[in-house]
């Protein structure tokens, strides 16, 4: 076997492979052997068949099995004399085939790119701005006294305007029959609302309340059910009710309703709360921002086919976050995920290049991730588990979890280096609040 390789740029490789003309012919033989021993063929008993008949019946089958087994049992033999461990699946380029003469092919693959650390200490990144805002207290204690409104009766009119709820009885028909699930009694319906097909509850905007109306929409063409999706609808409409929504007035009492003892405690709640939130965010931008600095201070040459596998993970993550929000499986079309790839692009090749610098600086300060430590995060995922703990720990104690949950407790420790090492800037003026 004849093996060269070429390195046409720092992560590319491609290797020219050579077999003699004697591996070949028994290549053939041992396919022919095969075949004549599965082969079913009128007049011979199996293994008997001559090659001339079989190649007659299986021809293009012989040459497309010897070929694949030849380059199956000799192209990580090659690329093993050369030291080379593709990251993806080499792409083969066979050449002629031909009993008795030798046989070549070439294949393309993708390696480890090589990093090398230029700077890693002192790197400059932005402050972040972890400060709460009273305005941000007031927007949340102003959300829960609207979630603690409740539904009164309006008095001194009687047709509806927007922010009312009406009580409604309807009846949808779809080319004069019935539509499916398009009735109900007592509905309740907010004029200016999104629970409804567009134009249903701006419809009832100004309607006379008890009274009937009638109203002709159609469902949007993007309809979630495709055989209703553009389609015309009427909806005869029984008024019942008005309702407005009554908000309770923000002092002492309403904290009380809401579990706290006046309406400072109250207030100081929601500022620890958001601060705490504030916190997390602020923690995770730092993170960010110290992953752009490292990348563009150590630039390398990226493969394209350990982006894309990065961008693969991030679709089936969010995909599977919501099928388990929505109790759907997502069904993506060709287009949609090559959408999806592009705009993942520049943060999958964040997320792969800086996390193979972690690892470099984490060989260069001879940091590593014990048993101990492992353990001690595993209890803290545990810690909230309950009756869940041992089967939480027995999950995360499952060899390929506990070398991803080691790799995690790794880098943790390299961007706390990293971040005592580095010097923050003060945020320009245009993005202090």
């Amino acid at each position: 076997m004849d093996v060269t390789l070429e390195k046409p740029s720092a992560y590319l490789r491609k290797v020219y492979v050579t077999l003699p003309s004697a591996l070949v012919d028994q290549a053939y033989e041992r396919i022919y052997r095969e075949l004549g021993k599965q082969a079913a063929i009128p007049g011979f008993r199996p293994g008997k068949a001559p090659k001339s008949l079989l190649d007659k019946h299986f021809g293009g089958r012989v040459q497309s099995e010897v070929q694949s087994r030849l380059v199956q049992d000799t192209l990580f033999k090659a690329l093993g004399e050369k030291n080379e461990n593709p990251i993806d699946m080499p792409k083969v380029e066979p050449g002629a085939l031909k009993q008795g003469s030798d046989f070549s092919y070439s294949a393309e693959f993708e390696v480890q790119p090589e990093v090398k650390l230029t700077k890693y200490k002192g790197l400059e990144i932005t402050a972040v701005d972890s400060a709460i805002e009273n305005s941000a207290v007031d927007e949340q204690l102003e959300s829960m006294r609207k979630q603690q409104s409740q539904l009164v009766p309006v008095s001194g009119r009687s047709k509806a305007q927007r922010g009312d709820t009406v009580v409604v009885d309807f009846f949808g028909t779809m080319d004069g029959k019935p539509l499916a699930g398009g009735q109900a009694e007592n509905a309740l319906v907010e004029i200016g609302g999104e629970n409804y097909i567009p134009g249903f509850a701006e419809g009832l905007e100004g309607v006379e309340v008890p009274g009937k109306t009638t109203l002709n929409l159609s469902f949007p063409a993007d309809y979630s059910v495709a055989d209703l999706a553009g389609k015309p609808v009427t909806f005869d409409i029984t008024t019942k009710e008005l309702k407005t929504k009554q908000i309770p007035e923000l002092d002492d009492e309403f904290a009380k309703d809401v579990g706290e003892e006046s309406l400072l405690a109250l207030r100081g709640k929601i500022r620890k709360q958001l601060e705490d939130q504030r916190a997390e965010q602020a923690k995770e931008e730092k993170r960010q921002g110290l992953m752009k600095a490292l990348a563009d201070a150590n630039p390398f040459d990226m493969p394209p086919s350990m982006i894309r596998n990065q961008s693969e993970r991030m679709i089936e993550n969010a995909t599977q976050r919501l099928m388990q929000y929505t109790g759907r499986r997502v069904n993506l079309s060709p287009e949609e995920i090559q959408g999806l790839h592009a705009s993942n692009h520049a943060e999958a090749e964040l997320m792969v290049r800086s996390g193979l610098l972690l690892l470099e600086v984490a060989k260069a300060e001879k940091l590593e991730a014990s048993d101990a430590e492992v353990d001690a995060e595993i209890e803290k995922m545990v810690a909230p588990a309950g009756d869940q703990a041992e089967r939480v720990r027995a999950a995360y104690n499952d060899p390929n979890v506990r070398q991803q949950l080691r790799y995690r407790v790794l880098e943790d420790k390299v961007v706390e280096l990293l971040l005592k090492e580095a010097v923050e800037k003060p945020r320009a003026a245009k993005e202090e609040k």
